[in-house]
């Protein structure tokens, strides 16, 4: 790396200043973003030249400028350029002149846009009717090409849009009148608001611009004498010492302290964080996702800290915790999936005060008053224990269960001499707290996973359908006094508020305020940043941490099966978008439910290390089998399973019982969903080989790996299996065919410089379809989808598909979403002999298409979006 002298850049950057000035004069500079941060900049970089000083804050505003233009469907081609001198922000003058070129260029941009238009397609294209073809796996079928017979979507129409949220748990907290929330932005960390107006006081910036190695802040939020504490998700690696724990100053929102508080994975979606003024509780577990092999274990310790100073207090292994280790007054009490609870004293040289087991998991976090320590069992039975002594004062049994939820009730809510807790049996209980008696239950739409929040005498529950019931306890049973839907998506954090306003914190990342006396809605603020344009909110940053909306649908039957970050598998109907069925694991779904012999298989990463079977009628759980975190889609092939463990297994198990019948070992973690033919099974590792094993027995039969390079490769791109050829994405970036029987070199086509291939490919009769992007980090672009002959030459290109999202093909369309422009678009396969293709149409979407490769069934494609929804286009 070389900098310039002093002299050089005394010359250059004042140039480049007054190219800048000389852009703003020209346009005036009268469009404001509406984006604060964004806004000052552009005031301050004519006259302040990008330095070492302000570089990471200038970076990664300019790529939030870019995203805000982006997710209006602005063409931002232009900008490919600038962004290839950025690189990766290192500092060199260099670097700061091309970032202060990145702001005028996009000040000429924004003053005059050019949108990239929709394009309407024709109904006749819908030719051929005929049933609907299944698509029961990754990509269609077991070869993975993504091809189907059926005539797929000929206009572009959206059919239906069911929505599906992250997995945020994350409650808010009031205190004087202010209102102090978690952002799980790239830009910013914590937000404070105030209560009355939801006006934004002040933003906690990270100022993060790389999308896997920023952290995500996703805990509920601490509020001490003069600080807020939040904590961080990591992403699949890290770039600095990790330090996830952050002290935020209460009156300006400056960050200063951090502290190294374990890795949680980001498809755990909640790093667990509770405290007082004195003490900080949470729950630690190591990870290193990049290892040779790798490291991912549960969150089974539990660590104590001074709340101000920060300083290590001391830390006591339990088991695995799905809840938050909760301090009240000496102790420490702490719930684990084994269904120990733990009493821990903060102080003293004994650690261990009691433990009651449960026999039963504990799933959820116990709560405490002055007397008892109270925790829900899954088995459907709530206990009350003396806090001293461990001892059973009650227990609560209820028969009104739901199997296919993996947490059956919420946190409990104590006021009143009474407690509230929520069920996945859509029913909400009032249980006296000295004696255990049932004093009421009231029903409700959906399942309750929010803790209830008790205001006077009224009592307010979030439902999973967005819901939000007001009831008063009338003492033997509940008057229900208002229902409120303020959003479309599910809620899972808890309740937070007061008597100004009901705080709900809602699945897609807005936060609400009710009125507590009549549910409507008082404001709503998003989480993430962004501005108004109309009546359209428009994000201007990312999810930090890496991307989450990667499971690719699958549709059998007239039903349409979909992983979600929000740890659920969905059954959805293919006509009418309505929910058929839910099933809850404990951690992110991100590969395809696989639909064979009844039932639906699928794997999971961040949560505990179980691949399920369920039903594919009602979702009822046939068996589970533990095998590690899963990331991929796991196959199904003439009654055998094969799937890959973040850990490095490849596996075959029986898919009638899910009893393991080979592992095959390699040295890092398997992200390419395998693909199988008669004899073996495909996939490849971080460990940058790919392996062809055989079938029946795990026998390496091959691997290749491209000579001269290591690292990165494979990944989540899936080979396929096509005209004899395995096709596979190898370093640096390049589409390889190798030969399925041996493994060996065939051809290879190599993408543009500067840039990224990790989409699945799709082919079908004499054409291969493949794409390439930029860059996947904070400003994805120049994301082309790649036409290919079955030599590997190119036929034809086509800006704007495909990225980090494959292609799918019919008989006449090849049919992509983009990972880095807000459209979906179906294209004409053959092309026109001169390198180019026609667009039969182009839809605009709420966002970016994430990992998500969509599913063909009849005249509808179904696809999963980052903008939270699961789309289906006729």
């Amino acid at each position: 790396m070389v900098t310039l002298s002093r002299m050089r850049y005394r010359i250059i950057v004042p140039l480049a200043c007054f190219a800048y000035a000389y852009v703003v004069l020209l346009s005036g500079q009268s469009l404001p973003t509406g984006i604060p941060d964004i806004d000052r900049i552009r005031t301050e970089i004519s006259s302040k030249p990008t330095d070492i000083s302000n570089l990471r804050e200038r970076h990664s505003m300019l790529y939030a400028w870019f995203r805000f233009l982006m997710a209006q469907g602005v063409d931002l081609s232009a900008f490919e350029d600038v962004r290839s001198r950025i690189r990766e922000g290192e500092p060199t003058v260099e670097v700061f002149r091309a970032i202060d070129e990145g702001y005028a260029l996009l000040e000429r941009i924004h003053a005059n846009p050019i949108f990239i238009r929709e394009k309407h397609g024709r109904p006749e294209l819908a030719r051929g009717a005929r049933a609907p073809t299944d698509w029961p796996m990754y990509n269609g079928g077991p070869s993975q090409t993504g091809y189907s017979p059926d005539p797929g979507p000929a206009t572009g129409e959206i059919a239906w849009r069911f929505p599906i949220g992250h997995s945020w748990y994350a409650r808010p907290a009031v205190e004087n009148g202010r209102v102090y929330t978690a952002s799980p932005g790239m830009t910013t960390l914590a937000l404070c608001l105030d209560e009355k107006t939801g006006a934004i006081l002040w933003r906690a910036r990270q100022y993060g611009h790389k999308l896997y190695s920023t952290p995500r802040a996703a805990s509920g939020v601490v509020v001490l004498k003069d600080y807020i504490v939040v904590r961080a998700t990591t992403g699949s690696w890290e770039e600095e010492p990790p330090r996830h724990l952050y002290w935020i100053d209460k009156a300006t929102g400056r960050t200063l302290r951090r502290e190294d508080s374990g890795m949680v994975d980001y498809r755990r979606g909640y790093p667990p964080l509770t405290g007082d003024q004195r003490y900080l509780a949470y729950a630690y577990s190591k990870l290193d996702l990049r290892g040779m092999p790798a490291t991912a274990s549960m969150l089974d310790t539990v660590v104590i800290r001074e709340s101000n100073s920060g300083r290590l207090w001391w830390t006591f292994r339990v088991g695995d915790l799905f809840g938050d280790p909760v301090i009240s007054g000496d102790q420490v009490f702490a719930a684990t999936d084994g269904g120990t609870l733990y009493a821990l004293a903060l102080t003293g040289a004994e650690r261990l005060n009691w433990r009651f087991e449960a026999r039963s998991p504990l799933r959820g976090t116990p709560v405490a008053d002055s007397e008892r320590v109270y925790v829900a069992a899954q088995d459907g039975t709530v206990h009350a224990l003396r806090r001293d002594t461990g001892k059973r004062v009650w227990s609560f049994r209820t028969q009104e269960l739901e199997p296919r939820a993996f947490q059956q009730f919420s946190t409990p809510a104590i006021a009143n001499g009474r407690l509230y807790i929520g069920s996945a049996a859509k029913i909400l209980y009032c249980i006296h707290t000295a004696t255990g008696k049932l004093l009421w239950k009231q029903a409700v739409s959906d399942w309750l996973r929010a803790r209830p929040l008790v205001v006077g005498r009224t009592v307010y529950a979030a439902a999973m359908d967005g819901t939000v019931w007001a009831m008063e306890d009338a003492g033997d049973h509940a008057k229900v006094l208002w229902k409120s839907r303020p959003g479309q998506h599910q809620i899972l954090a808890d309740l937070a508020g007061s008597e100004r306003g009901i705080l709900i914190s809602s699945s897609d990342l807005w936060l609400y305020s009710l009125d507590p006396a009549t549910g409507k809605t008082q404001w709503k603020q998003s989480l993430i940043d962004g501005a108004w344009i109309g009546s359209e909110f428009i994000r201007s940053d990312r999810i930090a941490g890496g991307s989450d909306y990667q499971s690719p649908p699958t549709a059998v039957g007239s039903r349409v099966f979909i992983g979600a970050p929000n740890r659920f598998v969905y059954a959805v109907d293919a006509a009418t978008g309505k929910e058929i069925w839910r099933f809850e694991t404990s951690g992110q779904v991100s590969g395809s439910p696989t639909v064979a012999e009844g039932r639906v298989y699928f794997g999971q990463q961040g949560g505990n290390k179980e691949l399920y079977a369920v039903s594919e009628k009602d979702g009822a759980l046939l068996w589970k089998q533990k095998v590690g975190w899963v990331w991929v889609t796991t196959t199904y092939s003439e009654g055998r399973l094969f799937t890959g463990t973040v850990e490095g297994d490849i596996l075959s198990l029986n898919a009638s019982d899910g009893k393991i019948y080979w592992t095959h070992r390699t040295n890092g973690g398997v992200y390419p969903s395998p693909a199988t033919d008669e004899h073996r099974v495909y996939t490849g590792s971080w460990d940058s080989y790919y392996y062809a094993l055989d079938k029946l027995t795990g026998k390496l039969e091959w691997a290749f790996a491209r000579p001269g390079y290591r690292g990165g490769n494979p990944d989540s791109a899936a080979p396929i299996l096509f005209n004899g050829n395995l096709l596979v994405r190898i370093a640096p970036v390049a589409l390889a065919a190798l030969n399925a029987k041996t493994g060996k070199l065939v051809w290879e086509f190599p993408g543009p410089k500067m840039s990224h291939m990790n989409a699945t490919a799709a082919a079908h009769g004499d054409r291969i379809f493949t794409s390439a992007y930029t860059d996947l980090s904070g400003a994805p672009l120049g994301a082309r989808l790649f036409a290919l002959d079955l030599a590997g030459h190119k036929v034809w290109e086509y800006r704007g598909a495909g990225g980090w999202t494959g292609a799918v093909v019919t008989d006449n369309k090849v049919c992509a979403g983009s990972s880095t422009e807000p459209f979906f678009v179906c294209l004409d396969p053959k092309g026109n002999g001169d390198g180019t293709t026609n667009v039969i149409w182009r839809r605009k979407v709420g966002d970016i298409f994430e990992e998500s490769v969509p599913a063909i069934y009849g005249d509808k494609l179904f696809v999963l979006c980052s903008d939270h929804y699961l789309y289906a286009f006729r």
